[in-house]
């Protein structure tokens, strides 16, 4: 609730009673109706009329110190036309002066009369004079947030500028909106809540890109960022980072985006490579839209390393021949050469990968795969590897029954071995080679990679095989490990993806009796823990998830007896056992049998998340476990699950409350209300609505405030219609009642608000002999029906409320 502050008029030489004299509304006269705001001439006589009228400079000379009094007159005026123009939902950019400088220059020349009449227009008073008149709400919530914020009122002038913040929202004037944005965060970062104004600061940036005015949205992002640096919210800070990069690069300022995508990209770097790698590509898009082509190209390798170390062969190859087509046209033909070698090699990853698919897609996946790998190296000269690639392209096509292009990729590995004579490759050479994670050299050329030598027949990859079993059958893990791999690479190179995959489960039953025997001895836990993570890698990119889940989990067990309690690595470890258990989830069939599977792998996924101590991930996993269950008519686990969801979504809010963070929180009050109400504890749920509702209002979101009261409203409707039908307890479904009534008037449904105020009076009538609280209720009624411009419905309560009252006056 407003009040009428006198601090905020302090120093003014005339009483507030003197001082509002002459102001009344009956001196105002119209403002032109029905104008086309598109014609500039007509809006521009319009706003010269409007100035002219004695009734407006009548009131301005009461209102303003006398200084400069024309302009004051054409300001008034214009913020008059901006008034009739946000009624209409007219754009106001023919309206000769701004609103920005209108409202903050009338802020500077008020009188004494002027403020305070100014803050007579505030509830409860709502006096009607020409402030009323001739600004819209959301002017006149701006203007008294200067006179607020001049007179030292600091919380109130924090809310007079919200709610004109909401008043413009409407309209749809995002740019006024902005800047009344940027002042409410200037004031919290005078009262040092950092926090706070990058909130505001990031929501004036949204709202002046929605006007595309993207440079001055870089430079709120900026402050926004600069806010959370303070506030220490880091994770926040680099969101806004990103902000300012895409709001530059909107406003084709690239030299300025890219600067700032690449710290991103670094910043993504260890934990989340793909993520880095979007970054390094956009800021490899904005170098070359600058002109900066070297810096884009080396951009483009950065995004390369990172595809790479996530495992996206595909998009590192796409990316190094970007790189490729810059140096080529820089004529730079030898960085080029090794750019379409290390693009080759991707492909070849990639084309590994898809073989291991073991169906048609996969394999016409393959077989793109490699022709983009052969071309590569034609392009790069090396022959000789095209030749060898042309070859294993050459045995998918037959594979995929496609022999006449198969002879084709034949003919094409001759012509490329005929071309050109390359030594022989080294057996000991490397089976690929990843991108640079740093700046390439400049000088020299690199050595393209070079596959072991694999004979046609296969003994090479036979030989591997039966050696590492030897190997395994003396407990010897780490040179079976060794011999796995390379037979698990020949049969590849061979295509002979079958035996390939037999050989790398033989890998993964490697790694698990190797993680049993380092487990029997007290003393190797550690190494047990790393051979059970090996054997879920393997598992994974087989494609078997359960097997690599309960792998996972063998680790995080082990792992247990290595590390000490507060050790970080156990709190990794179980998320990597959630990361398995959640991806088993995801890939589970859609049938009876799988749901089954899904819910109990979703419920275990939970129940690590919680190990890891993240309470959002295991809510979020619950969720799931529960819909699974569901389905499935697991009803009583499906219960279970969701109550625990709701215990960890309070949780969360209740931090992100604790430290600053009412958007975080409210989304969390939200789910945890969903939660409860698929429970059927509807107190709970409405309790949680409340609480979101208040999160809504702390970051000037109204209408998703309203929205949650308006759940909580019918929550609590729904607990006292539980009592009010069982004939339970009377007294609880009059609290419940009043409850709800409440939540309604927030959201300001003064019609519902007197509807549920009479079930409380009748409920409280049937509780007690006392007839007070009733008639409390019924007043109460009587005064909603008024708002809602129900007045025979309003006597009707009011007499009720006599009624009420009458045994106890008597």
């Amino acid at each position: 609730m407003y009040r009428v502050s006198h601090a905020a008029v302090a120093g003014y030489p005339v009483s507030p009673a003197v001082a509002s004299g002459g102001l009344d509304v009956r001196d105002v006269p119209d403002v032109p109706k029905n104008l086309d705001f598109t014609n500039r001439l007509a809006v521009s006589d319009a706003h010269r009329h409007l100035a002219a009228t004695p009734a407006l400079q009548r009131f301005c000379d009461g209102a303003f110190d006398g200084v400069d009094t024309q302009k004051i007159y054409d300001l008034l005026a214009g913020l008059a036309l901006c008034r009739d123009a946000d009624a209409l939902e007219q754009r106001t950019s023919a309206i000769p002066v701004t609103r920005t400088e209108a409202v903050m220059t009338l802020a500077q020349h008020l009188s004494p009369a002027g403020a305070y009449a100014l803050l007579q227009t505030l509830p409860p008073r709502q006096e009607p004079n020409g402030f009323s008149t001739y600004l819209s709400t959301a002017d006149r919530h701006w203007l008294i947030g200067q006179v607020y914020a001049t007179g030292g009122e600091t919380a109130l002038a924090l809310e007079s500028y919200a709610r004109a913040v909401h008043a413009f929202e409407k309209p749809e004037r995002h740019g006024e909106a902005a800047y009344v944005e940027k002042l409410i965060a200037d004031l919290d970062l005078r009262l040092g809540r950092f926090a706070a104004a990058g909130r505001t600061y990031a929501q004036a940036g949204y709202h002046n890109t929605l006007e595309r005015r993207h440079s001055r949205a870089a430079r709120d992002y900026q402050e926004a960022q600069a806010a959370f640096v303070q506030a220490r919210w880091l994770n926040e800070a680099a969101t806004m980072q990103e902000q300012t990069a895409a709001s530059f690069f909107e406003a084709e300022e690239y030299d300025k985006a890219a600067v700032r995508y690449l710290p991103l990209a670094a910043y993504h770097r260890h934990d989340h490579p793909w993520a880095a790698a979007l970054r390094y590509e956009m800021a490899a898009t904005a170098f070359t839209a600058a002109g900066e082509r070297n810096r884009a190209a080396h951009a483009f390798e950065l995004a390369a390393a990172c595809y790479t170390q996530a495992g996206r062969h595909l998009e590192a190859a796409r990316a190094l021949e970007h790189a490729e087509r810059i140096y080529r046209s820089k004529r730079a033909t030898t960085r080029a050469n090794d750019a379409a070698v290390w693009a080759a090699a991707s492909y070849e990853q990639a084309a590994a990968r898809c073989a291991q698919a073991g169906n048609p897609l996969g394999l016409a996946r393959e077989i793109a795969a490699l022709k983009h790998a052969a071309l590569a190296l034609e392009r790069a000269d090396a022959q000789a590897r095209a030749a060898l690639i042309y070859r294993e392209l050459a045995a998918a096509h037959r594979a995929a029954g496609e022999l006449d292009l198969a002879e084709r990729a034949d003919a094409a590995a001759n012509a490329a071995q005929a071309h050109r004579q390359e030594p022989a490759p080294d057996a000991s050479g490397a089976t690929e080679r990843a991108v640079p994670a740093d700046v390439p050299p400049q000088g020299g050329r690199r050595e393209p990679p070079r596959p072991p030598a694999i004979d046609a027949d296969g003994n090479t990859a036979l030989a591997h095989e039966r050696a590492a079993a030897a190997y395994a059958r003396l407990r010897q893990f780490d040179p079976a490990i060794q011999c796995y791999e390379k037979a698990v690479f020949a049969y590849t190179q061979l295509g002979r993806h079958e035996q390939a995959r037999d050989a790398h489960l033989s890998l993964a039953t490697t790694h698990c009796d190797a993680a049993r025997c380092y487990a029997r001895d007290g003393r190797e836990a550690r190494r047990a823990a790393d051979a059970w993570r090996q054997a879920a890698d393997v598992y994974r990119w087989l494609g078997d998830y359960l097997r690599a889940a309960h792998a996972q989990a063998n680790a995080e067990h082990v792992g247990q007896h290595a590390e000490p309690a507060a050790s970080p690595r156990r709190g990794d470890a179980a998320l990597c056992t959630a990361h398995a258990y959640r991806l088993l989830a995801e890939h589970l069939p859609h049938s009876s049998r799988g749901r089954v599977q899904a819910g109990a792998a979703w419920a275990n996924a939970a129940a690590a998340y919680e190990r890891a101590g993240d309470d959002a991930l295991a809510a979020y996993a619950h969720i799931k476990a529960a819909q699974a269950f569901r389905h499935n008519r697991q009803l009583k686990a499906a219960h279970e699950a969701d109550r625990s969801a709701a215990i960890l979504y309070k949780r969360v809010a209740t931090d992100a409350g604790a430290r600053g963070a009412p958007a975080v929180a409210a989304d969390a009050w939200e789910a945890a209300a969903a939660a409860s109400a698929r429970t059927g504890d509807d107190g709970a749920a409405a309790r949680a609505e409340t609480l979101a509702a208040q999160a809504y209002r702390a970051i000037n979101q109204f209408e998703n405030a309203r929205n949650a009261d308006l759940r909580a409203a019918k929550a609590y409707a729904r607990v006292a219609r539980h009592y009010t039908e069982s004939l339970q307890d009377a007294a609880s479904a009059a609290t419940f009642w009043e409850k709800g009534a409440a939540a309604y008037q927030r959201a300001d449904e003064h019609a519902r608000v007197a509807e549920t105020l009479l079930l409380a009076a009748a409920c409280h009538l049937c509780a007690s002999t006392d007839g007070r609280p009733a008639a409390d209720a019924y007043r109460r009624a009587a005064d909603a029906f008024r708002r809602a411009g129900q007045l025979i419905l309003a006597n009707e309560a009011a007499a009720l409320a006599i009624r009420a009252a009458a045994p106890t006056s008597a």
